[in-house]
């Protein structure tokens, strides 16, 4: 398993919070009621995959991951 340095820490962590917190806001508004309960819709799971693709790309650095650039022990 590949270290994360430390100095890279905090912004994974603000990173996975916004994430969490940007999923959350559109799965609640995508819903719909399955007898009393409210569940999130098929368009809602498309939205979030397309939002996760976007931010994918957006953080892409066009490098190999970490996995494959770090030394073999």
């Amino acid at each position: 398993m590949v270290q994360v340095p430390l100095r890279h820490k905090p912004q994974r962590s603000i990173g996975t919070s916004t994430a969490s917190v940007v999923a959350a806001a559109v799965l609640t508004q995508m819903t719909v009621p399955l007898g009393e309960t409210m569940v999130p819709t098929q368009d809602g799971f498309r939205t979030m995959m397309a939002i996760g693709a976007a931010a994918a790309a957006a953080a892409d650095d066009g490098g190999l991951p970490a996995a494959a650039q770090s030394p073999r022990q």
